[in-house]
Order: structure tokens, then C-alpha cells, then sequence
């Protein structure tokens, strides 16, 4: 078996020998103690822990990850490992240089393979993977799904990772390589997959129409290095409007894997080509499947039709915010408006909280169930199955701050165990950042710090306006952050100007949330953290605006949820 790492590898090489070959997989063991815990996950993930006595391997110096990995694995598997060194740019320079790397590798990889190759044979091989190719974009053209795998499949020597069918919104992953968990997430939630990664569809797209050079050799450059639609590693930018071409996509997925460095650039190209698109992280043996549910039913959230309203009508709407750390309910009327509103603990029962404080509520208001549309939002939303629909918090937020704020452009919210900003259009979601793999910047990173000092967490705001110095607090992290304030405490430093540094510490990490979405004023400061004066008056410096907050920020999701069941049911 000839195994390989990435897909600017020449193929035609593979198929000249008439071994079978793929590309190596995700696995959840590597080669321990050489390669720190920080390298690319992607590449600790698809480092071989063991090859056969027949295998051969080639490792492309894909990036500095791989090529550090690739040393680590020549000490482990001499011989049976073949770096080839790819230019990470596209020139005539480079290309007539890559061509004469690639005569000196064939040398070498028949001589690992132990069978002998003639150039007559490498010629027919490169002709038939340029026939492969151009058959590949007549399946697309023709929308031949079937075709696509199967032509994907003799290509790449691995499976065909996308959706095979096609559903009411398409959602095109580009950037770093999507592991298949990735398109199982997008379509548990409806949605249909376009794998636009080198995991997926990209190795299979684009060569130059007049690939006839004599040399073979340049030829076969030429194809790897003038293709159409490159890796990031090669390119400082890439039209991925361009692929509107080949595919009917309304939403966008940038994949990024963890600790990688090169994606996360296309960030800015996105927005500058007003694309609807949401950033994703993944680590290839963990997906975090709830917090993906999030970020794209956000982005479905925009790109979808509104529905038809329902017939069935209803007296009431309640939105049943189920959050991390409190459940919030809002009950409005035809009129819009609110008769119930209540907040209490989550718990560790999400939906009984959630039923008890619906059935306060009806008590309250003296209805009965059936006369109540619920919408579901928040974490806990897909354990509310008694809800009517779910929509994720980002729209709720954008509904319930727009309903008390009109010209709102830009929403800071800070829960507890998540904050986020979001960015508005005309009361719709424009973009979006979230923080919820981290406690860092969240009211739960306050309450540790509270406990700490010994402060109860609602007077931690007042605290800081006391304070006469704000201490400089370099980690928003949680843990760091505990070591940093037991520390300040043994110096002698007062409790008042420790605060004030967390606040700084926080506001500095919202700042650059804010930034990266391009907020603006006016800005409505919603979630629980809101209730914090001190903060307040930190970020309110920061950000050199001021900051709106409703009379009661923890509720706008909830009241957003309501609101948009009201425009379905009533």
C-alpha cells in the first residue's frame, strides 16, 4: 500500500505502479513524546503509528507541522518514508523547479515501491488522470452525485466525504480538511454538505486546459501548481466565489483545524466578498457537535426563507431561553406584549426547569398549554422537545435587542458560561463571534474570581469603581487567572484594584471579539455579566462608545424567541 498526506502529491506516480494507494486517515493515536501537543491536530492526527512491511509513505512538506512531523517519522520508518518538498508558490521559476524535484522523486519512489516505472507508462497514467478530471467536472456539471464518488474515489484512493443528496440549503466547507463527523453534524441538522476541502472535492478540480509539454515531468508540475483552486499553504488568497461555477451553494463553512495556521486568514476574504459564511474549529478525532449546531443554525438562520405562517393560531407566545447556567422565560401576546417573565437556575434537568417554569407561567396568566406557541432556544434547546420549534440564540438575541432598540447595529452578550457579538443589519444577523469552549471572558470566570476574594458576585461591579489602580491581569484564562489574582492577593494588593484588572482582562478579550466582526455603534450590552457597573464602565472606555442595556438584559433571547414565535403563530 503507498499511503500519502496531501493531495498536491503526483497521483500519476501512484497510478503508474499499480499499487493500491490512499491518503492517510484521522486516527486517535500518534507518535508520542517527539511532537509537542500544540502542533496542527490535523497533523498529529494522521501521523502513521505503524506501517507495514510493504508500505510506503509520502509526506509532503505541506506546512511546518508537516514537515516537522515528517522528520519524526523518517527516524521511526527509514526507507519507508518519502518527504517531497512543494513550492508554496505558483510561478514559471517555481514550476520548472518542482518539475526537476519531481524527476529526482521518481527515482526514489520506485526504487521504495521496488518496481520499475517507465516514462511511457508515467505518460499514460498523467493522461488518464487528466481524463478523470475532466469527466469529474462533467459530473458536476451534470449534478451525476453517483459519478462524483465513484470518479473521487479512483482519483484520491479514498472515500467520497460530502453529502450524496441535496437538501433545501447547500453549505460549502472550505478551508482546512473536513473530517466526515463534520458532514455528519450538517446534515442531523437538514442541511446538505459540499466538501470543498482536500479532504473532499478539491484534489479532483482544476488543471490547465494545455497540459501537453514533452517533459513529463513539467507537465505534471504544471497541473499541481497552476490548478484552479488552491490550498491556503499556497496561495495568500483564493476566489472562492470562483466556485460558484461548479457548485449551488447559499452558505459557507471555514474550517479550521486546531492550532492551524493558515485558514483562519481567509476569514477577512470572506467578509470582504459579503459571503454568509460562519467559522467552525474542529479537531479531527472531537467534534463538538452542540456548539457546531449553534454557529450553523445560525448561518441557516440567515440564509433560509422565512416560512409560511402557520393557520394554527395561537392567544400566546413564549420563548424558553435554556441556558448553561439559568433557564429565562418571556410570555407575550398578540400585542407583544409581555405577561410573564421569569429566570431561574437550570439545573441539572433542563427540561423539567424548563416545564415548571412554563407551566408558572400559564398558571399566571390563566391559560392552558395548548394556547401557548413555544419557541426553544439557548444550549438546551434540543432537550425542550415539547417546544413548537428551535432557533438558535444568535437570532433571538438579534430579534429581542431589536425589539427595545430599533438602530441597534452591534449586541454584546455575556452569559454564563459563553459570551458573544453579534453584528446587525436592519435587525438581522449579519455576522457573529462566540466563546464557548472557554470560560474565559464569562460570568462564570467572575464567579470564580468572586469566590476567590471572598466578594458575592453582585457587588463585584461596585468593587472596581472603588478601585485606585487597575492591575494588569495577562490571562483571561480560568485557571491562569486564579494563580495571577492568589498572587496579587499575597503582595498586598487590595481586592478593588484586583477587580478592576479582571474587568480590563475581560473587556480587552470582548474588544477584540468586537473588532473582528467590525461592530459599531449604537451597542446594547445584554446577559447576565450586563447587571456588572464596573464592567460597564470598562468597556464603555475600550470600545469609546456607550453601551445600552435593557432593563432586563438576561431576558432579550427569550423575549426574541417569543417575538418570532409570535410572527409564526398568531
Amino acid at each position: 500500500m503507498i499511503l500519502y498526506n496531501c493531495s498536491y502529491i503526483p497521483v500519476e506516480f501512484l497510478m503508474a505502479s499499480k499499487i493500491p494507494y490512499k491518503r492517510v486517515e484521522s486516527q486517535k493515536s500518534v507518535v508520542n513524546g517527539e511532537l509537542h501537543n500544540n502542533l496542527c491536530s490535523f497533523c498529529l492526527s494522521t501521523l502513521p503509528t505503524k506501517l507495514s512491511e510493504n508500505d510506503v509513505l509520502i509526506w509532503a512538506d505541506s506546512c511546518d507541522s508537516m514537515r516537522r512531523s515528517c522528520d519524526v517519522l523518517r527516524r521511526h520508518f527509514s526507507g519507508r518514508v518519502l518527504p517531497l518538498e512543494i513550492p508554496n508558490v505558483s510561478t514559471k521559476l517555481s514550476v520548472e523547479r518542482f518539475a526537476h524535484t519531481l524527476s529526482n522523486f521518481f527515482t526514489s519512489f520506485k526504487k521504495a515501491i521496488k518496481r520499475e516505472i517507465t516514462l511511457s507508462e508515467l505518460k499514460k497514467s498523467h493522461e488518464r488522470l487528466l481524463f478523470l478530471i475532466r469527466s469529474f467536472k462533467d459530473a458536476i456539471r451534470n449534478n451525476d452525485l453517483e459519478k462524483m464518488a465513484s470518479l473521487c474515489k479512483t482519483i484520491t484512493g479514498n472515500d467520497y466525504i460530502k453529502s450524496t443528496r441535496r437538501a433545501r440549503n447547500n453549505i460549502l466547507i472550505v478551508g482546512s480538511p473536513a473530517p466526515s463527523s463534520l458532514i455528519d453534524v450538517i446534515e442531523e441538522t437538514g442541511n446538505s454538505a459540499i466538501n470543498a476541502t482536500c479532504t473532499g472535492l478539491v484534489p479532483c478540480l482544476g488543471s490547465p486546459e494545455d497540459l501537453n509539454e514533452e517533459d513529463i515531468f513539467l507537465s505534471i508540475a504544471k497541473r499541481i501548481l497552476e490548478r484552479e483552486f488552491h490550498c491556503m499553504r499556497f496561495v495568500t488568497e483564493r476566489d472562492i466565489g470562483s466556485l460558484r461555477k461548479y457548485f449551488d451553494f447559499n452558505g459557507i463553512i471555514l474550517h479550521t483545524a486546531k492550532f492551524c495556521d493558515f485558514y483562519g486568514f481567509e476569514e477577512k476574504k470572506l467578509k470582504a466578498l459579503n459571503l454568509p459564511f460562519v467559522h467552525i474549529e474542529t479537531e479531527p478525532n472531537h467534534v463538538s457537535k452542540e456548539q457546531i449546531k449553534t454557529r450553523l443554525g445560525a448561518l441557516v438562520e440567515r440564509i433560509s426563507e422565512p416560512e409560511q405562517v402557520r393557520s394554527q393560531k395561537k392567544r400566546f407566545c413564549a420563548g424558553i431561553d435554556s441556558g448553561s447556567t439559568s433557564t429565562k422565560l418571556v410570555v407575550v401576546d398578540s400585542e407583544k406584549r409581555i405577561l410573564f417573565k421569569k429566570v431561574v437556575k437550570t439545573g441539572a434537568f433542563p427540561k423539567k426547569t424548563a416545564l415548571d417554569l412554563l407551566s408558572n407561567a400559564v398558571s399566571k396568566i390563566g391559560c392552558d398549554k395548548q394556547e401557548v406557541y413555544i419557541i426553544a432556544t439557548g444550549y438546551g434547546r434540543g432537550a425542550l422537545n415539547f417546544a413548537d420549534e428551535a432557533i438558535t440564540e444568535i437570532t433571538c438575541h438579534a430579534k429581542g435587542v431589536s425589539h427595545l432598540f430599533p438602530n441597534i447595529c452591534t449586541i454584546i452578550d455575556i452569559g454564563g458560561q459563553d459570551s458573544k457579538v453579534i453584528k446587525l443589519e436592519n435587525g438581522s444577523v449579519k455576522d457573529f463571534i462566540m466563546n464557548d469552549k472557554c470560560a474565559a471572558g464569562t460570568g462564570r470566570f467572575l464567579e470564580v474570581m468572586s469566590q476567590i476574594l471572598e466578594i458575592p458576585l453582585s457587588s463585584m461591579g461596585d468593587f472596581s469603581l472603588r478601585a485606585q489602580n487597575s492591575l494588569s491581569i495577562s490571562s483571561v484564562c480560568t485557571v491562569f487567572a486564579e494563580s495571577e489574582v492568589i498572587s496579587l492577593r499575597s503582595q498586598g494588593h487590595s481586592r478593588e484594584d484586583i477587580v478592576a484588572g479582571l474587568h480590563t482582562a475581560i473587556s480587552r478579550r470582548i474588544t477584540s471579539m468586537y473588532e473582528r466582526v467590525n461592530g459599531k455603534a449604537p451597542v446594547a450590552f445584554t446577559g447576565g455579566v450586563a447587571l456588572n457597573k464596573g464592567l460597564k464602565v470598562v468597556l464603555e472606555k475600550m470600545l469609546q462608545t456607550e453601551l445600552l442595556i435593557p432593563d432586563d438584559p438576561e431576558i432579550t433571547g427569550a423575549l426574541g424567541a417569543a417575538l418570532i414565535g409570535l410572527e409564526k403563530s398568531l
